[in-house]
C-alpha cells in the first residue's frame, strides 16, 4: 500500500511540476504585457506595395458580400490592392455575389483534394505571376480595419516578409459563448501574441489574416493541407529561420458561431488538428531546441503544448481530483495552480471590460467553459479529426 501511494505522489509530483512551468510561461508573458505598454502604431506616408486579398470561400453567400465591401474600403490607394474570391467548391452564388461586391473569383471544382489549403495553393500559383508585393489571406466571413494595408506597407518596408494580424471576432456580445470566445481571444491575441512580439519569439500563423510577401511564396511554395493548414505552415517557415511578425495594430473580425450547436463541429476540428499537430511535433522541438540551444525552437514547442488553455484546466482539475488521496502538501499545490488559471483566465476578463450585460454572460459562463473543456477532450483523442463540415452561423 505504502509503495502504491509513493508511486502515486511521484505521478502527481511530475504532472504538478510540468503543469506548474506551464503556468508560469503563460503568466510571464501576461505580465510582459502590461509591463510594456502600447506601441506606436505607424502608417504609410506614400504607399508603395502592390497588395491582393485571397479570400478562400466555400458556400459563403451569406457573408462574402459583407467581406468583399470591407476589403474594398480600406484606407489605401485603390489602384494598389485587388480582391481575389476563391470559390472553392461552391454550390450557392459564392461567386456570384463575390463579382458583384467587385471582387474577382477564381472557380475551383475538385472533389478530391477539397479544403482551404488546396485553395490557397491553388491562387497563389494562378496569381505569382501578376506581380504583386504580397499576399494576405482573408476568411470569408470577415471585416477588416481600415488601416489594415497602410501598416502592412509600412512593415514590407521594414523588411518584414510574414505578418500576422490581430485575429479578432465581430460578434463578440451575441451569446454567452462568443462572449466566452472573445476572453479567450483577447488573452490569445494580448496577452500571449503580443509580447511575444515584443521578444522576438515565434508567433503561429492564425488562418485569418496572413500575410505573405512574394518572396516568401516563392522560396515556400503553400504545400500544407490539414486541418491546421496555417499553423502547418508556420512551422515549416519558422523552422527555416524565417520571423512570423505579430501586427496588433491591424485587425480581421470574423463572424463566430453563437450556440453550442454551431460552434460544435467546429472547435472540434480544430482542437483535433491541433492536438494531432502537438503530439507530432511539440516534444521534437523541444528536444532539438535543448540540443541546438535554441530557445526559438524550445518556445515553438511550449507554444503548441499551451495552444489549448482549456485543456490545461482539464489536466489541472484531474491532477487535483488525485490529489486528494495524497499528502496534503500536493493537494494545496495543485489548488494553488487551479486558482492561478483561473486568474489568468479573470485577465481576459477584465481585457474584455465589465458591463451588465458581459456579467450576466460571465455569471453563466461556466457551463460553456466546462463544454470547451469536453472540446478539447475530444480533440486530444483525435475526435473527426479528418472530418470536414462547414460550420453554421447565425
Amino acid at each position: 500500500m505504502i509503495l502504491i501511494q509513493t508511486i502515486v505522489d511521484v505521478f502527481l509530483i511530475i504532472g504538478l511540476s510540468g503543469l506548474t512551468a506551464l503556468v508560469l510561461y503563460l503568466w510571464l508573458f501576461a505580465v510582459l504585457y502590461f509591463v510594456t505598454g502600447k506601441r506606436d502604431v505607424l502608417a504609410a506616408i506614400e504607399p508603395k506595395s502592390r497588395f491582393v486579398f485571397v479570400v478562400p470561400a466555400h458556400n459563403e453567400e451569406t457573408g462574402i458580400t459583407a467581406t468583399v465591401r470591407s476589403l474594398s474600403s480600406v484606407s489605401y490607394p485603390r489602384t494598389l490592392f485587388d480582391i481575389v474570391v476563391v470559390a472553392d467548391n461552391c454550390t450557392d452564388r459564392t461567386a456570384e455575389l463575390a463579382g458583384n461586391a467587385g471582387a474577382e473569383c477564381l472557380v475551383r471544382h475538385d472533389t478530391n483534394m477539397r479544403g482551404k489549403g488546396y485553395a490557397l495553393q491553388h491562387a497563389f500559383t494562378e496569381l505569382m505571376s501578376r506581380g504583386y508585393d504580397a499576399f494576405i489571406v482573408i476568411d470569408a466571413d470577415s471585416i477588416v480595419s481600415t488601416n489594415f494595408l497602410s501598416c502592412l506597407d509600412v512593415r514590407l518596408g521594414q523588411g518584414e516578409q510574414v505578418v500576422q494580424a490581430y485575429d479578432g471576432m465581430s460578434n463578440p456580445d451575441a451569446s454567452i459563448l462568443t462572449y466566452l470566445f472573445q476572453v479567450g481571444n483577447l488573452i490569445e491575441n494580448k496577452l500571449y501574441w503580443e509580447p511575444k512580439q515584443v521578444l522576438g519569439l515565434p508567433i503561429f500563423l492564425r488562418g485569418n489574416g496572413m500575410c505573405f510577401s512574394r518572396e516568401i511564396l516563392e522560396k515556400y511554395s503553400w504545400n500544407a493541407f490539414s486541418i491546421t493548414e496555417d499553423t502547418e505552415y508556420g512551422l515549416m517557415l519558422v523552422t527555416n529561420g524565417i520571423r512570423v511578425h505579430f501586427a496588433s495594430e491591424i485587425g480581421v473580425y470574423a463572424h463566430q458561431p453563437e450556440t453550442i450547436q454551431q460552434a460544435f463541429a467546429q472547435r472540434v476540428r480544430w482542437a483535433s488538428g491541433n492536438s494531432t499537430l502537438t503530439k507530432g511535433r511539440a516534444i521534437k522541438l523541444i528536444s532539438s531546441g535543448v540540443i541546438l540551444r535554441s530557445l526559438k525552437l524550445i518556445d515553438l514547442g511550449l507554444s503548441l503544448i499551451v495552444g489549448s488553455r482549456p485543456l490545461l484546466l482539464v489536466v489541472n482539475i484531474m491532477l487535483l481530483v488525485s490529489a486528494f488521496f495524497s499528502t496534503p502538501g500536493i493537494m494545496y499545490w495543485a489548488g494553488l495552480l487551479l486558482l492561478a488559471q483561473i486568474l489568468y483566465i479573470g485577465l481576459g476578463i477584465a481585457l474584455n471590460g465589465i458591463s451588465q450585460q458581459k456579467m450576466l454572460h460571465l455569471f453563466l459562463s461556466p457551463i460553456y467553459l466546462a463544454w470547451l473543456c469536453l472540446v478539447s477532450l475530444l480533440g486530444l483523442v483525435g475526435f473527426r479529426k479528418n472530418q470536414w463540415v462547414r460550420t453554421t452561423r447565425s
